[in-house]
């Protein structure tokens, strides 16, 4: 005897009942066979079938539908094929919901259309993310609203594991199953959460903006961007380079092709090793993961602090690594280039972990991030000024 929901009195021999195949019927023919197993079943239209359930809960039960499922998908393409339900004995000990994967619909165009606009971080792409994927998962599996957002903001200051914890939140926390039966789990974090008191104690012992600027082997005391002279001096002649106006209008081309880029407020700060490579989604973009080149500078920023607190913890990074570049951001932040030279990977990640720890934004970890061009023009009208300059590193 097998019960089913706590708050009802239904419950089902299967030992000592069968049901033969079911030919293609009238509803009401079917829905009377099933009746005494608490479910209804109706055919819908393109072959496919779905359970239409009592008002109870009783057929959810999570222990009867794994119980079944098993028998019932692999005679769920022969079933469908043929129009008949899938034929149940006492053996099997069967009864579930119809378990479908789910259909294949259509995501709405306006849907679709939102997803080929997504705003810029400052622009409210973290609520964008998460609203994305709760339209999103009405049409598709978590899995795939992964996929479909992550293609969506390729180019966009993605934080690690910020879309995956997006859509996890919008199915209720990953305690639902996906389509395929699998558990969506959040990655664990990626890099240490902030010690607060060990950066307190850095910034009270440091210096602030104005002994950055002072201990720059470089100063620039005119009013002029000097944006063309410091990428010549900080990256091999020729090198591919990308930039871009906005984080929608961007390219990738040869170093001398490039001419002002002080008009421009975006640049990866490593050498792209094609003019095109494949997003995500699997389309061809000039900016992209596949076709950006080794590091050559390892970027920390800061969105916490002001520009004092946060000298403070550019001084004392530089202690560690070799600091070129140091570039206010036009509105709140510094970045700070660190030369990577021929670092290991795990040399470089202990040192980013360490930042990270200290209030650096993880997302710039990531090779092919576009960072603030070094006296670039920003989109609010803001020239990012530089702070330190030191390209005899990279040597």
């Amino acid at each position: 005897m097998l019960s089913i929901g706590s708050n009802t009195n239904l419950s089902v021999n299967l030992m000592n009942h069968s049901i033969n195949t079911i030919q293609p019927a009238s509803e009401d023919a079917v829905d009377k066979k099933l009746k005494s197993y608490g479910l209804k079943y109706i055919r819908m239209e393109n072959r496919s079938l779905t359970s239409r359930i009592s008002s109870t809960k009783t057929a959810i039960d999570i222990a009867a539908e794994d119980l079944a499922k098993k028998i019932f998908i692999q005679r769920l393409s022969q079933g469908s094929e043929t129009g008949q339900l899938p034929m149940l004995n006492t053996k099997e000990a069967f009864i579930t919901p119809l378990i479908l994967k789910k259909r294949k619909m259509r995501i709405p165009k306006r849907i679709s259309n939102e997803l080929k606009t997504p705003p810029h971080r400052t622009g409210g792409l973290h609520k964008w993310i998460f609203v994305m994927a709760l339209k999103l998962l009405r049409y598709r599996s978590p899995e795939e609203a992964i996929r479909l957002i992550d293609g969506a903001t390729a180019s966009e200051a993605v934080r690690s594991g910020e879309i995956e914890e997006a859509v996890q939140n919008a199915a209720n926390g990953g305690s639902r199953k996906a389509s395929t039966g699998a558990i969506i789990q959040s990655r664990p974090p990626r890099f240490p959460t902030v010690n607060q008191v060990l950066r307190r104690d850095i910034i009270v012992r440091g210096g602030g903006l104005a002994d950055l600027c002072e201990a720059s082997p470089i100063r620039f005391l005119d009013d002029e961007p000097h944006t063309n002279e410091i990428i010549d001096a900080l990256f091999p002649a020729e090198s591919l380079l990308c930039c871009g106006i906005s984080s929608s209008r961007f390219d990738t081309k040869e170093r001398s092709k490039w001419r002002d880029l002080s008009s421009l407020q975006l640049i990866v700060p490593n050498p792209m090793s094609s003019l095109k490579g494949l997003t995500k989604a699997g389309k061809q973009s000039a900016h992209t993961l596949d076709n950006t080149g080794p590091r050559r500078f390892l970027i920390v920023e800061q969105d916490s602090g002001n520009t004092d607190e946060q000298s403070s913890i550019m001084l004392h990074l530089a202690e560690k690594a070799p600091l070129a570049l140091a570039v206010h951001s036009g509105s709140k932040s510094i970045h700070g280039w660190f030369y990577c030279g021929d670092e290991s990977e795990e040399r470089l990640r202990s040192f980013m972990n360490y930042a990270v720890s200290l209030g650096a934004d993880q997302a710039t970890w990531t090779r092919s991030q576009f960072v603030r061009m070094p006296g670039g023009l920003r989109d609010n009208g803001n020239r990012q000024s530089i702070y330190f300059f030191n390209p005899s590193v990279t040597l």
